[in-house]
């Protein structure tokens, strides 16, 4: 669809009236008219299907995808939604109608009854450009004050689908009631950063099909969306079951497209006789619902279905299936691992899953996370503590694999962390960041100069990203985060030092001083670390380096 007149929107556009805008001067048509032309809904605050308006709209200068959506309230909207209602609000927007996007799914998104201007922008944008026009900042949702002058906007009722598109008037507005103001202006101005710190959470992602960059969100690929443009060359059912297969690698398949598409059931294709919900099964992810059908297999049908030889693995009758209704019962020959697991878990690897033997596969390199630390002796597994020595004091530790990965360092040397030691060290290392503290237990919010935040994002992650040599955060510090010294790394060097044979008792207390309670129950804590050795009542023995890298 040509048209012969548009322009790049203004700043701080709305898309509705960017539209209507584009609409009034070409066809002069009414709104229902204007979604049949460009294969969407041209909502006030959630419009759809605007992957379908670049394809559809042939002009130089009509804006790009990613400006469609940095002109609508989809920052807003997502605040406060799980990912399933986020993802189905972000595909109902950027995706076509054929991608098996459910419109008329609920996320708990309504559209604007109204739309809004501020009257003294309308007269700045006049002068400048000739004619007023919405702004998004004005019409998020809650604003009723404008965010650059503070005064109350004027609103008038959103038009009727089939009336006539017309120019708009401020006389047709009329003005909001706001008890405070002052209140009013900060709430606008919150809003507007909510939505452009929301909006960047979207990606532009260039597709290796067809070659052009789409706007992919958070759940895009969990979801098995894919590139816009080329859902827009397959048929509804195509696209259905060409997600299915990407989410389940064939295991669920669309066989009757005929009724309702939000509530179409999906075969299970192992079993032949499972169905469950499509969306479902889309919008899920690691919740998918399980098929009834194999849920209730029989020992017989798995070990036919799974293993008929019986070479690596023995189906056992589940005694708790009143308490564990989604569980089978699986022997692992090879290694002898008998457990409980899903279904759904088990056939999702190839070959069936067996946790002692998958575990035992994976390894850990200490130096690749962080250089400073070494494994010593056999690694055993995530589950098995392994010995992990400290290059910096030479003192060894035992950790398992998912406990360092998850941040465990040297218990003497790393010293727990306070939201105020992480705020010390970012105003310290790098002065253009500060940092909000998050209701999430021991995490924070980095923020930069310009105003992007970093959300809940772990205090020893912020420490470590400050202490490395190369920065993926914090690219711009000025000095390199030396580290808080531990109490118990002080107090485990003066034991050291005061030792005789080794010995310390104490009752020869420490620096030709009583030895205080805080000191008494730090060494206790030392010796439960493994340091020490407790040889009578108050007396320990310091191991050497030598004896623990032996144990």
């Amino acid at each position: 669809m040509m048209l012969a007149y548009c322009r790049m929107p203004y700043e701080d556009e709305l898309y509705y009236g960017y539209m209507h805008d584009l609409f009034l001067w070409n066809v002069n048509t009414n709104l229902k008219g204007m979604d049949a032309a460009i294969g969407g809904y041209v909502r006030v605050l959630n419009p759809s299907c605007l992957s379908n308006v670049c394809m559809s709209i042939e002009n130089a200068t009509f804006p790009s995808l990613a400006r469609l959506v940095s002109m609508t309230a989809l920052g807003c909207l997502m605040d406060g939604l799980d990912g399933k209602k986020a993802s189905k609000l972000c595909e109902g927007m950027i995706q076509p109608e054929e991608a098996g996007v459910p419109i008329q799914n609920k996320t708990g998104v309504t559209d604007a009854e109204d739309i809004r201007i501020c009257p003294e922008c309308w007269a700045e944008d006049s002068e400048k450009y000739g004619a007023g026009y919405l702004h998004l900042s004005h019409n998020l949702p809650g604003v009723t004050c404008c965010a650059k002058h503070g005064v109350p906007l004027l609103s008038s009722p959103r038009p009727d689908k089939s009336s006539k598109l017309l120019p708009y008037d401020p006389a047709d507005f009329t003005p909001i009631e706001v008890g405070n103001v002052q209140a009013g202006t900060d709430m606008a101005r919150l809003q507007k950063k909510l939505n452009k710190r929301k909006l960047m959470e979207l990606s532009v992602v260039t597709c290796p099909v067809c070659g052009r960059e789409y706007a992919a969100h958070l759940y895009s690929e969990q979801s098995g969306c894919g590139c816009p443009f080329c859902n827009m060359g397959r048929s509804f059912m195509e696209n259905i079951n060409r997600r299915l297969d990407v989410l389940y690698h064939g295991e669920y398949r669309v066989l009757d497209p005929s009724g309702n598409r939000s509530r179409m059931n999906a075969v299970h294709v192992p079993c032949g006789t499972g169905t469950v919900r499509v969306f479902e099964l889309i919008y899920a992810y690691d919740k998918a619902p399980r098929c009834g059908e194999c849920v209730k297999l029989e020992p017989e049908r798995l070990q036919a279905r799974y293993d008929p030889e019986g070479k690596e693995w023995q189906f056992l009758t589940n005694p708790e299936r009143a308490t564990k209704p989604y569980k089978i019962h699986v022997k692992h020959l090879p290694c002898g691992h008998e457990y409980f697991i899903n279904v759904q878990n088990f056939a999702g690897h190839e070959g069936g899953y067996c946790s002692v033997c998958w575990n035992s596969r994976r390894t850990l390199d200490a130096g690749s996370i962080d250089p400073d630390y070494e494994i010593l002796g056999e690694y055993a597994g995530c589950r098995e503590a392994v010995k992990i020595l400290h290059k910096g004091c030479g003192l060894p530790f035992e950790a398992t694999r998912t406990a360092f990965l998850t941040g465990r360092r040297c218990p003497l040397c790393y010293a727990k962390l306070t939201f105020a030691d992480v705020e010390e060290a970012v105003e310290e290392c790098a002065p253009g960041w500060k940092v909000v503290k998050s209701d999430t237990r021991s995490c924070a919010h980095p923020v930069t100069e310009h105003g992007y935040v970093y959300p809940k994002m772990p205090y020893k992650k912020i420490i470590r990203d400050l202490t490395r040599d190369d920065p993926e955060i914090f690219t711009d510090r000025v000095k390199r985060y030396e580290g808080k010294v531990n109490a118990k790394k002080q107090l485990y060097d003066r034991i050291a030092a005061e030792a005789v044979d080794g010995i310390w008792d104490i009752k020869d207390g420490l620096g030709g001083k009583r030895v205080t309670v805080k000191e008494a129950k730090g060494a206790e804590c030392i010796c439960g670390m493994g340091y020490f050795e407790h040889v009578g009542d108050g007396v320990y023995r310091v191991k050497s380096r030598e004896e623990m890298l032996k144990e």
